[in-house]
């Protein structure tokens, strides 16, 4: 086992030793949570491909209101109960804030839709190599959580991918905001406008 520093209320987050997990580097986390600053606050969030959590439990930290973790790897899925677990419990906080779904991402994001469920903030850092659909999971991702109505009015998509896939500008109603490149890595984010923002 290795430990993972994390940000969630001043945890190290454990993870299994190996190649299952793949923490966010550091820059592309300090970019990511600087520009969501302020949507963070009170928001739904769905983590998917979850590993450790660190991305969703940081922002329950940062004063998200519920968090859904989807991790499909059994092993990986015990760390992340333990770790979901002891951020709650050194936050005070009950367990109906955080959700585990021990599932693959595409069968994560049909329940989503099966059940209603929309959110203000879905983060995602899948496998670089791995296809869904004959496409890379970063590009399929982006299209299915569109094509599902996954996001909330104003809420956003943000997506760390290798810097060889192609993101649309616009797809099912996800306006692409901006890529940045950190070495062969691109973080891009996208949102959905507000009711009141109509086509400007």
């Amino acid at each position: 086992m290795r430990i993972i520093s994390g940000a969630a209320r001043g945890c190290r987050l454990q993870a299994p030793a190996g190649e299952q997990v793949r923490p966010t580097p550091g820059r592309i986390r300090e970019a990511l949570f600087s520009s969501l600053m302020e949507v963070i606050s009170g928001a739904a969030v769905l983590d998917l491909y979850a590993g450790t959590g660190s991305l969703g439990l940081e922002c329950l930290s940062r004063g998200a209101d519920r968090v859904v973790l989807v991790e499909a790897d059994r092993e990986v899925q015990r760390f992340l109960r333990k770790n979901a677990d002891e951020v709650l419990r050194r936050m005070k906080l009950a367990p109906g804030y955080v959700e585990l779904w021990p599932m693959r991402v595409d069968k994560a994001l049909e329940q989503a839709q099966l059940r209603r469920r929309r959110f203000d903030l879905i983060l995602a850092d899948p496998p670089y190599a791995q296809l869904e659909a004959g496409v890379p999971a970063a590009r399929w991702l982006v299209e299915d959580v569109g094509r599902r109505g996954l996001l909330r009015p104003g809420g956003w998509l943000a997506v760390e991918h290798a810097e060889t896939v192609e993101q649309p500008d616009e797809v099912y109603g996800l306006r692409k905001w901006r890529s940045k490149q950190f070495g062969r890595s691109v973080l891009t984010m996208f949102f959905t406008p507000r009711e009141d923002e109509g086509e400007a």
